[in-house]
């Protein structure tokens, strides 16, 4: 199973940084290392991977993150030729039994500029697992999908694919203080520009976030954890 694009979605409409009329605006970024949750396709136990993010107010050349207890850097890369924001996701072979390390991540910037920029992250070991249960329905031209609740999360996102070429449907924007979404079906075209076909089978997609402590605002940084599942459904006619 893929898991796909993880936070592109809802975040690259965020201000992480205050807008500036300056020209030449001083280089700011924001790191984040964090802990990927899944259940295992065999027997349903979860499997950890680490995720890693770097978004700044202006272009960078590369980005490395240095892990607890290895030497080796990690090379991250521009997502889809934006090159304020570097990323790397997880694959599924990186999914492992045991989660990632814990303790101080280390990135370290190069920028358009060519100067040296190094930022840190502290990965703990929280972690919340994927929800229990992850339903979806279509009924009256409405598509409602209902999870159960996910114990310690502070925000939840819903995503849809289209199940032959794992393109994103539809997504939402973070979820708060909620174990239910309801849209109207006409929404989803609009949305993605694809509308929902009788017969065709959909993955929808529940990830769960936990946040660092002490996070505030602007859900989507400072990420601790994100814990998905995943089911599918075939899309009836009401007709």
């Amino acid at each position: 199973m893929k898991y796909l694009k993880i936070l592109m979605w809802p975040l690259l409409g965020l201000p992480f940084f205050t807008a500036c009329n300056d020209d030449d605006p001083v280089f700011d970024a924001n790191a984040d290392a964090f802990v990927m949750v899944r259940g295992s396709e065999d027997n349903g136990s979860p499997e950890f991977a680490p995720a890693y993010y770097v978004f700044a107010n202006s272009g960078m050349k590369s980005v490395d993150v240095t892990i607890p207890g290895s030497p080796d850097p990690i090379e991250l890369e521009a997502y889809s030729g934006l090159t304020s924001t570097f990323a790397l996701e997880p694959e599924d072979a990186d999914y492992q039994p045991m989660p990632p390390a814990s303790g101080t991540y280390i990135f370290d910037i190069i920028t358009n500029k060519n100067e040296e920029k190094q930022l840190t992250d502290n990965l703990e070991s929280n972690f919340i697992m994927p929800t229990a249960s992850l339903t979806a329905a279509v009924e009256e031209n409405k598509l409602t999908v209902d999870w159960e609740k996910v114990a310690n999360a502070k925000a939840y996102i819903v995503r849809m694919f289209n199940d032959e070429d794992g393109k994103l449907m539809f997504g939402t924007n973070f979820l708060v203080d909620t174990t239910k979404m309801e849209v109207p079906v006409y929404s989803i075209g609009q949305q993605g520009g694809m509308t929902p076909q009788p017969g065709k089978t959909y993955r929808f997609e529940l990830q769960a976030y936990l946040f660092e402590e002490g996070t505030t605002q602007n859900h989507g940084v400072n990420i601790q954890c994100v814990s998905t599942r995943q089911e599918s459904i075939v899309w009836e006619s009401e007709n």
